[in-house]
């Protein structure tokens, strides 16, 4: 017994200790995908594709040819190369265009392709009143988020506001992302822009009076 006992001994004494394997290991957190997402115009189907691959956000911006604050937008937001960076990295961006109808101070609305997506959605929450309809100008520009699907609207985004300028969009859009519990992707030159907002045009003298 006793010379089996050393035997044993001898045996453990050899075997190699435990050691986990690799994907046994605690491996560190993977450092969040760097997404490069893209911009569409009019392709409703190409967006949400985009977005349910990424997992992420779709940010709709509606606007109107021949109007002075849609082109306001295209010009300011669209053309910055902070936005287009902050779009990338967070979310897929679809740009749906239309007309406004020669009279009765609405859209028209037979020339947007997906109408009836932004009937849905154009209107603000807490804006809505009987007499308002998806089709009244007032609601023109347009922008909203919606889920990866296309099926649900996420979070309403201010109008975009030249004499305020990106940096104060760009913070209200980042609060508005979080709150619906999207943590936003923000670099540091982003960051600085929020942090000290430029405006894109000076304010009018009367506005300052005001």
């Amino acid at each position: 017994m006793k010379k089996l006992i050393m035997v044993l001994a001898a045996a453990l004494m050899l075997a190699p200790a435990y050691l986990p394997a690799a994907d046994e290991a605690a491996a560190p957190a993977k450092p969040k995908k760097k997404l490069q997402m893209k911009m569409y115009m009019n392709q409703l189907e190409k967006a949400k594709a985009e977005a349910v691959k990424n997992e992420a956000p779709i940010l709709v911006l509606v606007l109107l040819d021949g109007d002075e604050k849609s082109a306001m937008v295209k010009r300011f937001l669209l053309g910055n190369k902070l936005f287009k960076q902050f779009a990338q990295e967070n979310f897929a961006t679809l740009v749906l265009k239309g007309q406004k109808a020669s009279k009765g101070g609405v859209v028209n609305t037979k020339s947007f392709k997906n109408w009836e997506f932004i009937e849905k959605n154009i209107m603000a929450e807490g804006t809505k009143s009987i007499s308002d309809t998806a089709d009244k100008l007032s609601f023109y520009p347009g922008a909203f988020f919606v889920s990866p699907d296309g099926e649900k609207k996420l979070a309403d985004v201010p109008k975009y506001n030249p004499e305020l300028g990106f940096g104060a969009w760009a913070m209200d859009v980042v609060a508005r992302l979080e709150q619906g519990g999207i943590s936003a992707n923000v670099s540091p030159a982003l960051k600085k822009a929020i942090e000290n907002p430029q405006p894109d045009v000076k304010m009018s003298a009367a506005k300052k009076k005001k």
